[in-house]
C-alpha cells in the first residue's frame, strides 16, 4: 500500500509541472501581444498630440481659420558678385547715312519696276535663256538703255553695301569713318568693274573680236543687275534682322555671288563657242581675264 501510494504522488506531481509547463508559452504570448498593442496605442497617442500640435500653430484653435501673423523682418542674402543675363553682340551698320542710302536704292528699285516692268522681267528670264538675252542684246533701244543705266546705279549702289558689311564682319576696320570707308570701298568697285570693262574691249580689239567681247559685256552688266536685285534682302536682313547671326546672311549672300559667278563664265563659255572661237584662245581669255584676277583677290585676301 505505502509503494502505491508514493507511485501515485510522484505520477500527480509530474502531471501538474507538465501542465505548468505548457500554460507558460501562452501567458507569456498573451504578455508579449499585450505590450505590442500598449505600444500601438501609445504611438497613435503621440501622433494625434503631434498633429494637434502643428494644427494650433497654423489654424486658430477649434476652428479651421488662420492664424494672422505679422512678419517684421525678412533675411536676405546678398548675392555673389553682380547678375549679368546673357546677350548676343552683332556688329551692324545701322547708322543713319547707311539707311538713307539704303533707302535710295529702294527708290531706284521702284522706278525700274514702276516704268521698266517688262525690262525687268527679261533680265531674269535672261539668266536661264540664251536666246532672250541674245534678243535683248540685238534690241537694244533708249527706253531699255534708261531703265538699265538705273538699274545699274541701283546694282553698284547695293553691292557696295554689300561688301561694305562684309569688310566690317570679317575684315579688321580700319581707323576711319565708317561713311569715308563705305565710300573707299564703293570707289574701288566702281573702278574695278569699269577697269575689268576696258581691259576686255582692249583685249576684243587686239584679237579683231570686239563684237564677241561686247556681247559678253552685256552678259556681264545683267549679271550685275540680277546679283544687286538678289542682294537687296540680303544686306536689309543683315543689318536690321532681330533673329540669328549677322555672318550667316552675308556668307548666304557671298553663295549667292559665287554661283552667279559660274552662271557668267558658263554663259561667256557659250558665247564665243556659239561664234566658233577657238577653244585654246577662249581658255586663255578667261583665265587671263577672269580666273588669274580671281587668284590675286583671294591671295590679298588671306595675306
Amino acid at each position: 500500500m505505502a509503494t502505491t501510494s508514493l507511485e501515485a504522488f510522484n505520477s500527480a506531481t509530474e502531471g501538474s509541472f507538465l501542465a505548468q509547463s505548457m500554460q507558460s508559452p501562452m501567458n507569456q504570448a498573451v504578455t508579449v501581444s499585450g505590450n505590442q498593442q500598449a505600444a500601438t496605442g501609445n504611438n497613435r497617442y503621440q501622433q494625434r498630440q503631434w498633429q494637434q500640435r502643428e494644427h494650433s500653430k497654423v489654424f486658430i484653435e477649434g476652428t479651421h481659420y488662420l492664424e494672422t501673423r505679422t512678419i517684421t523682418t525678412i533675411d536676405t542674402i546678398a548675392p555673389y558678385g553682380t547678375l549679368q543675363l546673357p546677350s548676343r553682340k552683332t556688329e551692324t551698320a545701322g547708322n543713319d547715312w547707311f539707311a538713307f542710302i539704303f533707302l535710295g536704292a529702294l527708290i531706284l528699285l521702284a522706278i525700274v519696276r514702276t516704268s521698266f516692268g517688262k525690262y525687268l522681267l527679261n533680265i531674269f528670264q535672261s539668266l536661264v535663256n540664251y536666246s532672250t538675252a541674245s534678243r535683248m542684246f540685238r534690241e537694244r533701244n533708249a527706253a531699255m538703255t534708261r531703265g538699265s543705266l538705273i538699274l545699274n546705279i541701283f546694282s553698284y549702289i547695293i553691292i557696295g553695301l554689300f561688301f561694305f558689311q562684309v569688310a566690317q564682319a570679317f575684315f579688321m576696320h580700319p581707323p576711319i569713318g565708317r561713311f569715308l570707308f563705305y565710300l573707299i570701298i564703293q570707289g574701288a568697285i566702281i573702278v574695278t568693274i569699269f577697269s575689268k570693262k576696258l581691259v576686255y574691249l582692249a583685249t576684243g580689239f587686239v584679237i579683231e573680236n570686239l563684237s564677241d567681247t561686247s556681247e559678253f559685256l552685256y552678259h556681264f552688266d545683267i549679271h550685275l543687275k540680277i546679283s544687286g536685285i538678289l542682294l537687296l534682302p540680303v544686306v536689309g536682313l543683315a543689318t536690321w534682322s532681330p533673329a540669328g547671326s549677322t555672318y550667316n546672311f552675308l556668307v548666304a549672300g557671298l553663295t549667292i555671288i559665287s554661283i552667279l559667278y559660274l552662271f557668267l563664265l558658263w554663259r561667256g563659255t557659250i558665247i564665243f563657242l556659239k561664234k566658233q572661237f577657238s577653244i585654246f584662245y577662249l581658255f586663255l581669255y578667261l583665265c587671263t581675264l577672269e580666273i588669274l584676277p580671281m587668284l590675286i583677290l583671294l591671295k590679298i585676301i588671306s595675306a
